[in-house]
């Protein structure tokens, strides 16, 4: 076994609470047989797993392959966003080390490192913040190595990767962040028909330059909500209207019934810039969409935020329309609008409602997270009080607005709308509302993001336009 020439890596993840994500990751390496794990070590504090593969020097192309796999599925199933715990780390893959074993030299391993960096460099784009971090912990270490061990090679490979993995992707995140993106989101009053959905997907598919980056489906409010992104505005817009036609063309709101409330089959379209983009470019799309649907579509449009010169806000739009009164048993909402005449008069499209398509309500505005709390509580009393209590208009956080809205297994979920998430986060949000479940002898589950963070649509852009 000393004659042998072995290698050794280290893959340092940021997870370990998320089974099926770690599933994920392993099976990826399974695939590469001759790199086998040889060692797992997770802590749930820390939220870190650490796994060691060992292979034939001769061989690091198994290694490197088993290795670049990992990582792939590691970024395919992990949100560094939604990640907690007490071990420091930079990113959703943290570390990755590469050490000789038996016969084998360092810079046989180096090299291994270096080639490992360059499979990044056309696959990954990572932030530039972890990109200096990385080039400093990286240069620390191998500096801290040198000074206590007095040999300059020692370290060596965890510094070529640091260096590789931070020069290799500063293009990709020059484009990142000089780029014009636009994020469009429509809110959709079905997710219990498998065919309608797939209607509207398939209409979304031939505008591949405006592609879905995410799909938030809930059956039992019976809404999906779907994010697309692009660098094109004329691409997104197009993609948006196709999706809005095909969903008043196979689902009718007289027949719909949930626990989400809505104001159309098509109950919101709303639009972020991202990256470099202007809010005033994104609203110049939204307005677009909205002169559209009323004029083509016959859908009455209220438009809100920078679409409209007073800034008017979603919230208050909704209320004018009754948005959040159920009318139905069981705190549901069913059929289609009942007045035949509106009570606010549309922006675009006919004053008068069709009630199998409802109204919809477009606007622009910066980035807005949603974030769900589930409460595990029959009490819709109950839990309304601390929805009321966790929102700016009842007092508690500035900018969040939250509603109590039944879901299902004895649950009534606070859903939040964070509208300064940079200021209010989930964190502050989930940990108000544990307080005030604490105070009403309720218990309160964790809660979770209905999309993707900005970073994150830009990067899953990315591996979906580089892989059609």
């Amino acid at each position: 076994m000393l004659k042998s020439a072995l290698s050794c890596c280290k893959v340092y993840i940021s997870e370990t609470r998320n089974k099926s994500a770690l599933e994920s990751i392993e099976r990826a390496a399974k695939l590469f047989p001759d790199a086998p794990i040889v060692n797992k070590f997770e802590d749930h504090t820390y939220n870190r797993v650490g796994y060691t593969l060992v292979s034939k020097s001769s061989d690091s192309s198994s290694k490197n392959a088993a290795v670049f796999s990992m990582v792939k599925a590691a970024y395919q199933s992990i949100d560094f966003d939604l990640h907690s715990g007490s071990h420091p780390r930079l990113g959703v893959v943290d570390h990755i080390c590469f050490h000789p074993l038996a016969s084998t030299s360092l810079d046989q391993v180096a090299i291994t490192a270096k080639d490992l960096a360059k499979d990044f460099k056309t696959k990954f784009t990572i932030s530039i913040i972890q990109f200096w971090w990385q080039l400093f912990f990286s240069m620390f270490n191998f500096l801290l190595k040198v000074a206590l061990i007095g040999d300059s090679r020692v370290g060596i490979s965890e510094f070529i990767i640091g260096v590789e993995f931070i020069t290799s992707t500063l293009q990709d995140w020059k484009l990142m962040s000089t780029s014009t993106f636009c994020c469009g989101k429509l809110y959709i009053s079905e997710a219990r028909n498998k065919l309608a959905l797939e209607s509207i997907e398939r209409a979304a598919k031939q505008f591949p330059d405006a592609p879905i980056v995410n799909e938030f489906k809930d059956e039992t409010y019976n809404r999906v909500g779907y994010t697309l992104v692009s660098l094109s505005s004329d691409s997104l817009k197009n993609a948006v209207f196709s999706m809005a036609k095909a969903a008043y063309e196979v689902i009718d709101l007289d027949l719909h019934t949930g626990s989400h409330p809505r104001l159309g089959v098509v109950d919101h379209i709303c639009f972020h810039p991202l990256a470099a983009t202007s809010l005033e470019q994104v609203a110049t799309i939204a307005r677009a969409i909205a002169k559209e649907v009323g004029s083509k579509l016959k859908v009455p449009c209220y438009t809100y935020g920078a679409a409209r010169k007073d800034q008017r806000s979603l919230d208050a739009v909704r209320r004018e329309l009754g948005y959040y009164k159920p009318n139905a048993s069981g705190q549901q909402w069913s059929g289609g609008l009942q007045a035949a005449v509106l009570p606010l008069e549309p922006d675009e499209g006919p004053a008068q409602v069709v009630k199998a398509k409802g109204v919809v309500v477009i606007g622009a505005t910066k980035w807005v997270d949603n974030y769900n709390v589930p409460v595990f509580c029959t009490d819709i009393c109950t839990v309304g009080r601390i929805a009321r209590r966790v929102s700016g208009r009842g007092g508690g956080l500035a900018s969040v607005q939250s509603l109590a809205l039944v879901h299902d297994n004895n649950v009534i979920e606070v859903a939040c709308k964070m509208l300064e998430p940079s200021e209010v986060g989930g964190e502050q949000v989930q940990g108000l509302i544990e307080q005030l479940g604490a105070q009403a002898c309720v218990k309160v589950g964790k809660g979770y993001f209905t999309d993707l963070s900005p970073d994150a649509i830009v990067r899953t852009y990315f591996k979906l336009t580089s892989s059609s």
